[in-house]
């Protein structure tokens, strides 16, 4: 679940999002924040990308094995 905040710069009212992710590797929360954008919009659509981009991560990781898995 993303967060939004507005923020003030030298160019006008900005957006962020912090939101939580997984690590692929190590399967830890991550916590990860992303700023710039004009729109809240913009912002909204950024962390959907990033959040599906974590679910493909995550699924892929899932059908592999892991070297110590097979050899080990």
């Amino acid at each position: 679940m993303a967060s939004y905040s507005k923020y003030s710069t030298a160019k006008g009212v900005r957006w962020l999002i912090k939101l939580s992710l997984t690590d692929p590797i190590t399967r830890k929360k991550v916590r990860t924040t992303r700023r710039g954008f004009k729109k809240l919009s913009e912002a909204k659509l950024a962390a959907q990308k990033l959040e599906v981009e974590e679910k493909k991560q995550s699924r892929n990781l899932k059908s592999h094995y892991f070297f110590k898995e097979i050899f080990l």
